[in-house]
């Protein structure tokens, strides 16, 4: 059994800010560049699972559009957070749970199973 899992951090729009990362270019931290740069690197991995940590909304439903033959699924952080985590799985999730961290913080763990060879097999992306 061959299976292929990336994991990234794509930094969530509203922390990529020109005053956080002064020597970046702003037109770099633009969010429609970063997000169309975002779906094309997803794309182009062919991973079976992708995990991605700091994900908007709008960034999720560009990636989920981008990736033809994924099922996904994305819970938002809570605290009041924009971000939140994902799992692209090319194939079918079979089930998907949210463990939610009690420190405060909103963050979160996104555990989904899938069913590999008959088998099924858990993934996902807790927070750093």
């Amino acid at each position: 059994m061959g299976l292929t899992v990336a994991s990234y951090n794509v930094l969530a729009d509203s922390y990529a800010l020109p005053s956080r990362y002064p020597e970046i270019a702003a037109d770099i931290l633009d969010p429609g560049r970063r997000r169309k740069a975002i779906c094309e690197r997803v794309a182009s991995l062919g991973a079976d699972v992708v995990c991605l940590q700091e994900v908007e909304q709008a960034a999720f439903e560009a990636i989920a559009s981008s990736l033809s033959g994924y099922e996904s699924r994305f819970e938002r952080k809570g605290s009041g957070r924009p971000d939140g985590c994902a799992v692209f799985v090319r194939g079918a999730i079979g089930s998907a749970r949210c463990l939610r961290y009690d420190d405060g913080t909103g963050h979160l763990a996104l555990l989904v199973t899938v069913e590999m060879d008959g088998r099924p097999l858990a993934c996902g992306r807790p927070p750093r």
